[in-house]
């Protein structure tokens, strides 16, 4: 499991894939999968890795530290997403030069 103080943006890319025991209490916020292995003492966080598949983003103590968590992965994910530029990177993209 990975610690709650890890960094959020490289959760985004773990590509450990874990199947989510039957036992314990799951709550779907925001996308994401809250899952109480221990409750009152163990919530993992399961969320879409950069491959599309279900991993294990984070772990905390209580479920509040949970949505918090979700929520600054959710901010600082959207805060990282390139905003694509209509301009093409410069003015003669795609005009070779001559050969001489």
């Amino acid at each position: 499991m990975m610690s709650s103080n890890g960094s959020i943006v490289g959760a985004t890319s773990a590509v450990r894939t874990t199947a989510i025991p039957d036992s314990g209490r799951k709550v779907y916020y925001r996308s994401y999968l809250i899952h109480g292995e221990i409750p009152g003492l163990c919530y993992v966080i399961y969320g879409r890795n950069g491959l599309g598949q279900l991993a294990e983003l984070g772990t905390v103590r209580n479920f509040r530290a949970a949505m918090e968590w979700v929520d600054r992965h959710r901010c600082e994910m959207r805060r990282l997403m390139p905003v694509p530029d209509a301009r093409p990177p410069y003015p003669h993209a795609g005009v070779l030069p001559a050969a001489a």
